[in-house]
């Protein structure tokens, strides 16, 4: 009876269909432990990828203020000339760029927002660069307010 069953061993090749079962359940289950740790990773990704837009917006606004300010030393600078299309294509981001407003004393950037893949990020003087995902209310614009002006979109 032994010997039979060492001959049986002996000649069996490959594994039995329990062994591979056994193993798929355990990779199934280290997915699934790994899973709800990698979508921590992607959100922090998407929110680090906004916030990079959004500082390549306002580096952008800001040399374009820059600009329009030094060419109107001594008059009122016209920032009403500077379209987001212009920022767009200077800072080269690949978000929406939909607000970027400058205080027309200073010619100094004080808000700006970027929408990117669902995820908006938003500039303010006071409170830096933060994204949707980590902002609990999101700065607000002063638009149009008495001391500020608003780039405006083409079209």
């Amino acid at each position: 009876m032994v010997k039979k069953l060492r001959e049986t061993i002996s000649q069996r090749k490959g594994f039995t269909l329990v062994e591979l079962v056994v193993v798929l359940i355990i990779l199934a289950i280290l997915a699934a432990m790994l899973a709800p740790s990698l979508m921590g990773y992607i959100d922090k990704a998407k929110d680090k990828r906004v916030v990079a837009e959004v500082h390549q917006a306002v580096i952008a606004a800001q040399t374009l203020a820059d600009e329009t300010y030094a060419l109107a030393e001594g008059e009122t600078p016209d920032y009403a000339s500077v379209t987001l299309e212009d920022v767009a294509a200077l800072a080269e981001t690949k978000g929406s760029i939909e607000a970027v407003t400058v205080e027309t004393a200073t010619g100094k950037v004080v808000y700006a927002s970027v929408s990117l893949g669902g995820v908006t990020g938003y500039y303010s003087e006071d409170g830096g660069i933060v994204s949707s995902l980590t902002a609990e209310t999101a700065p607000s614009d002063p638009g149009e307010t008495a001391g500020y002006v608003s780039f405006s979109s083409e079209g």
